[in-house]
């Protein structure tokens, strides 16, 4: 596989997780094509934060002419806090793959708030996955996991902060 500094690459991104990853691509100078940003659920700061190097397209649904032409580009995809979800027909377009930054320990913790989730649930740590998206949600293959205590005093933006701060690095592992 060509070293992770050749790759090319686009995201897909909401919110806080994905301008961390951008920051972390930015700043190693690796290849990022475009950069989609979903109007569902959208803050608009989120907008303001996302680093002026990167061409950035704000979407409503993925049957933007723009993601696809991107993604056949693209040798990897990534999906950070991404809240559509993809169709097989454009997953399968990066020429390497396309990998989902997931809140969650997998497979226990499969779909939406899964943060959210580990703290109801009061577990006494919560964990993160990177994983390869598939067709079916949360289900494909885990590339990388980590645990972090949870402390008495976390709350669910302690551990979106932990969880986006991890993210960049897991992917480039």
């Amino acid at each position: 596989m060509k070293k992770v500094s050749k790759l090319s690459y686009c995201c897909f991104l909401n919110g806080e997780r994905g301008i961390e990853v951008l920051k972390f691509f930015n700043k190693r100078k690796l290849k990022i094509l475009n950069v989609f940003v979903a109007k569902k659920f959208l803050r608009r700061n989120i907008l303001k934060k996302i680093p002026k190097r990167n061409n950035f397209i704000l979407i409503n649904n993925l049957n933007h002419k723009k993601i696809i032409s991107t993604l056949k580009k693209s040798d990897i995809a990534l999906s950070c806090g991404f809240p559509l979800i993809f169709k097989k027909s454009i997953i399968n377009l990066p020429k390497k793959g396309f990998l989902n930054c997931h809140a969650g320990l997998l497979p226990s913790y499969r779909g939406g708030s899964p943060l959210n989730w580990q703290l109801i649930n009061c577990e006494k740590s919560f964990g993160i996955s990177v994983i390869n998206v598939t067709h079916k949600i949360d289900e494909g293959d885990i590339y990388s996991q980590r645990q972090f205590k949870i402390k008495k005093n976390y709350d669910i933006n302690s551990l979106h902060k932990i969880a986006n701060k991890n993210f960049p690095q897991m992917i480039i592992e």
